[in-house]
């Protein structure tokens, strides 16, 4: 049995990327992520083709319909087929500038009654998630990371665009990181998250790492390293009435704790709501 055979045929492999998974990342080691045809037709249908999330600013409408179009099973003409190469090269050019961050959080996962996998889960510039396992996979047991799925979570999606991000971010924050005393610290080696799926299935992840803790907000320079309450800004230019958005934005949250500014339960909703983990 092969890759084909197992998840129809490749429909793209971003190549030259840096992995996150070497110590010197972003730096050092490079690898490619592989997309096959029924992880994109699953995620079209499911994430892209919903209203209740925003990839109308992500893609353009007739972008997104020979998206649809493709996953629903229709032929593409020349001009359709170029937008859905543009989407595959847009979805690219996301995943580059995550991984050249990189905002990447690595674990050991597990799903019951399945071998354990190294699973990345990647927070785009656009506020989507991207999940990725690496996987061996015959013949030769060859590994290779598959990119399983891509959503903006909905409580990123209810966000104006330039915040998706970073709401992504905290929440990872908030779920995988240590709380004690009213502060927010990296996991330890011995951390395990476990959670269950709608339909009872349990997901545990642990040797989870935040790779390269300052591009998360963590401080470095202080005991224990404990996060900020802040994230970094993602390099980009913004026009001036969103700079203002933002400084404004900035100056409500000083007054919060780190606990709550990665979204504490108590007052930003429980874990295990609809689209908040990477599965």
């Amino acid at each position: 049995m092969n890759q084909g055979s197992l998840w129809g045929e490749p429909i793209h492999t971003y190549r030259d990327l840096p992995d996150p998974r070497d110590p010197n990342a972003p730096s050092g080691a490079r690898t490619e992520l592989v997309l096959f045809e029924d992880y994109w037709r699953k995620i079209i249908l499911k994430h892209i083709a919903e209203d209740r999330e925003p990839w109308r600013e992500v893609f353009l409408a007739d972008e997104r319909r020979a998206l649809i179009k493709w996953a629903e099973g229709g032929p593409l003409d020349q001009e359709e087929s170029a937008r859905f190469e543009k989407c595959l090269a847009r979805l690219g050019e996301e995943i580059r500038r995550a991984l050249a961050r990189p905002l990447v959080l690595l674990s050991i996962r597990k799903y019951s009654g399945r071998k354990p996998i190294v699973s990345w889960s990647i927070v785009l510039p656009c506020g989507a998630l991207v999940c990725v396992h690496s996987i061996s996979c015959p013949p030769g047991d060859q590994e290779s990371n598959v990119l399983k799925t891509c959503y903006i979570p909905w409580r990123a999606a209810v966000k104006p665009s330039e915040e998706r991000w970073q709401q992504v971010a905290r929440f990872l924050i908030w779920v995988y990181g240590e709380k004690r005393d009213r502060r927010i610290y990296p996991p330890e080696p011995s951390t395990m998250v476990v959670r269950y799926t709608p339909s009872g299935v349990s997901i545990s992840d642990r040797n989870i790492r935040f790779v390269t803790l300052e591009q998360w907000g963590f401080s470095l320079g202080t005991p224990g390293n404990p996060w900020s309450g802040r994230l970094p800004d993602w390099e980009k230019e913004i026009a001036p009435k969103e700079q203002r958005k933002l400084r404004q934005l900035r100056k409500r949250r000083k007054s919060q704790t780190p606990c709550q500014a990665a979204g504490d339960p108590n007052s930003a909703g429980e874990p295990g709501e609809r689209g908040a983990f990477p599965l």
